[in-house]
């Protein structure tokens, strides 16, 4: 709407709401674009339910009304917030159903098609069986995600770390969604829904997602060096860069006819 108001010549005169809190829950955003477009643009905000006028007792009341809208947006998110931990409290579910899994009467209920899947994979992996190759024989088999997309590495990897598959019910109420990483801690609290996976499997699966952590982590040098991460060792006579997490091969000839590249000495 912004971006249509800004056109030339101006599309309309006027924006009609039913009320101003349906323009902006903010009053930074409202002081902002009501100021854009009446004093820049032209172009007035004008509520039905609420209407102004233009003398100085308006502009008070005007300021009084988006206070009020904010303060019960803020209000609404901490009661909606507030009644979420309460259902987590209660081993409620509070979010979609995880892969595996479908919601009835306010508890998850194992899915009959995904839920042998589920477990196969813990099986999988507490076999020794990674991440990509689970993914890659998911695809091959053709069974796909909650989303109907093909299976990552990563996907698979956040499936076994979820601790619902141990009748567990696990909330961030810092997140506002997806996977994003938050330092906040999560509620854990136990579930009124069947495990799909004893506690054994579970650990062993643990264990072998930690210790796979572990080898990474003794991979990594020690020191951190300038250029960590762009240049590699190769054989003499090979020069390569990384870009995008890709490998290319500049040269693959005798350092005696490889062009000389401008050196610098790195001490360990």
């Amino acid at each position: 709407m912004i971006g249509m108001a800004k056109q030339k010549p101006k599309p309309f005169d006027c924006i009609l709401l039913w009320k101003f809190s349906r323009f902006a829950r903010s009053r930074r955003d409202s002081i902002v674009y009501k100021t854009m477009l009446r004093k820049q643009l032209g172009i007035d905000v004008i509520s039905v339910t609420e209407q102004l006028g233009d003398d100085k007792l308006s502009l008070l009341l005007e300021a009084v009304i988006e206070a009020m809208d904010e303060y019960y947006s803020i209000n609404l998110a901490e009661e909606v917030k507030r009644g979420m931990l309460e259902k987590v409290s209660r081993g409620e579910p509070v979010t979609p159903p995880a892969y595996g899994y479908r919601i009835q009467e306010k508890r998850y209920i194992p899915n009959s098609e995904t839920a042998p899947v589920v477990r196969w994979m813990f099986e999988q992996r507490a076999q020794g069986i990674s991440c990509k190759e689970i993914a890659q024989q998911l695809n091959e088999m053709g069974i796909p995600t909650a989303r109907g997309l093909r299976w990552e590495a990563r996907a698979v990897e956040y499936l076994l770390q979820n601790p619902v598959y141990i009748g567990k019910i696990r909330w961030n109420p810092h997140r506002s969604s997806g996977r994003q990483e938050t330092q906040q801690p999560s509620m854990l609290t136990e579930g009124n829904h069947k495990p799909l996976v004893d506690l054994a499997l579970w650990a062993e699966v643990q264990n072998q997602q930690n210790r796979r952590i572990r080898r990474e982590r003794q991979c990594l040098p020690k020191r951190c060096y300038p250029l960590r991460g762009l240049v590699f060792v190769l054989p003499v006579g090979r020069h390569s860069s990384k870009a995008l997490g890709m490998h290319y091969n500049v040269a693959d000839m005798p350092m005696a006819t490889a062009p000389s590249p401008t050196t610098f000495p790195i001490k360990d």
